[in-house]
């Protein structure tokens, strides 16, 4: 399956779910909300999917000097030493990981980064 199959098949299920929430129980109404809410998380993420890697790659790769380490592996290793306090102090982990946070909240919660940028 392409992506750009992936990203019509997801439109479709939302478009579903959205005509079946009007027409269900409050219970199954809240199951369709989470589903759908699901589907929306990841079709931001199939739609961003290489630019919003790079941008993490990019800036998990300011603070690893192994370059071919995943940006998972270098969150883990930076993990180990933030509890170890082997980072304290160090302003470009904060400004690294809040990047690499921004970059997710805004697949995760994009409506969120617009109200904290208003």
């Amino acid at each position: 399956m392409t992506q750009s199959d992936a990203l019509s098949l997801i439109n479709l299920v939302r478009e579903r779910l959205g005509r079946a929430k009007d027409a269900t129980s409050s219970l199954n109404r809240y199951e369709i909300l989470l589903a759908s809410a699901a589907l929306d998380i990841s079709l931001r993420e199939l739609s961003a999917g290489d630019e919003a890697r790079a941008g993490m790659t990019e800036a998990l790769a300011r603070l690893s000097p192994d370059a071919h380490q995943s940006p998972q592996a270098v969150l883990v290793n930076i993990s180990q030493k933030i509890r170890k306090g082997q980072l304290d102090g160090d302003p470009a982990i904060f400004e690294a990981l809040f990047e690499v946070a921004k970059i997710n909240l805004g697949l995760s919660n994009p409506k969120f980064l617009e109200i904290e940028t208003d």
